[in-house]
C-alpha cells in the first residue's frame, strides 16, 4: 500500500491533486481569518466604558462618571464602592447629596433612583468621597510612602519622569445587563493625592469637625 502510494506522490498526474488541495486549504484559512476578524471587530463595536473625573473640594472629593453603553441592552446601574482612606460615599442628585439607609456599608452607596442607561446612550452619575482624616494622616506617614515620595521626586528632576505617590483611592461602579443580572460589570478607576495636599484635607476636615 506504501509503495502505492510513493509510486502516486511521484507521478505528474499527483501535482494536480496536491496543488488543488494546498489552494482549498489556503482559501480555507483565508476564510477562517476573515470570520475571526469580522467577529473581533463586531464585538469590539459593543462595549461598555466608562470615563471618571475627579474634581477635589476643601474636606472632600466628587467622582463623576459618565458611562457609554454601546450595546443594544440596557444597563442598570447599581451602586458605587469606594475604596482607600474613606470615611463614606454618598451620592449626588441635582446638585444636592442624597443620604442612603442606615443599611448601607459607609463605602457602598447605591445608585439615584432607576438609574440605567439605554442602549447606544450615556448616563452621568456623581459621588462624594469623604476621606479620613485619620487614615490620611497615617497613609503619608508610612515608610513605604515616604520611600515613593522621595523615589517620585528623584526621577522626575533626573529624568522627568513621574511616579504615583500618596495615599490611594479607588471607586467602582457596579452596573449589570438586564439580561444577565448575575454578571456585574466593574467601571474601576483609581487615583492618588499627593501627600502635602492630603495633610491640607485633614486638617480641614478637622477644623470643620471641631467647629460644628
Amino acid at each position: 500500500m506504501w509503495d502505492d502510494f510513493a509510486k502516486w506522490i511521484s507521478a505528474p498526474s499527483a501535482y494536480n491533486w496536491i496543488t488543488l488541495l494546498g489552494a482549498i486549504s489556503a482559501l480555507m484559512a483565508a476564510i477562517f481569518t476573515g470570520y475571526s476578524a469580522y467577529i473581533s471587530w463586531k464585538s469590539q463595536k459593543k462595549f461598555i466604558r466608562s470615563e471618571w473625573r475627579i474634581e477635589y473640594r476643601e474636606n472632600f472629593i466628587i467622582a463623576i462618571c459618565e458611562v457609554f453603553n454601546r450595546t443594544d441592552q440596557t444597563i442598570d446601574l447599581e451602586r458605587a464602592i469606594a475604596k482607600g482612606p474613606v470615611a463614606n460615599i454618598l451620592t449626588i442628585d441635582s446638585g444636592r447629596t442624597l443620604a442612603k439607609n442606615e443599611s448601607w456599608d459607609a463605602l457602598h452607596t447605591p445608585t439615584p433612583h432607576n438609574c440605567h442607561c439605554k442602549p447606544y446612550k450615556t448616563q452621568t452619575v456623581s459621588f462624594a468621597v469623604h476621606p479620613s482624616p485619620q487614615k490620611l494622616r497615617k497613609s503619608t506617614k508610612s515608610i513605604p510612602q515616604k520611600f515613593q515620595l522621595s523615589l517620585g521626586k528623584l526621577l522626575w528632576r533626573s529624568f522627568t519622569w513621574r511616579l504615583g505617590a500618596g495615599p490611594k483611592f479607588s471607586i467602582s461602579l457596579i452596573a449589570r445587563r438586564r439580561s444577565s443580572q448575575l454578571r456585574p460589570i466593574r467601571l474601576t478607576h483609581s487615583m492618588r493625592m499627593y501627600p502635602l495636599h492630603a495633610i491640607k484635607m485633614a486638617d480641614t476636615i478637622e477644623n470643620k469637625a471641631d467647629k460644628t
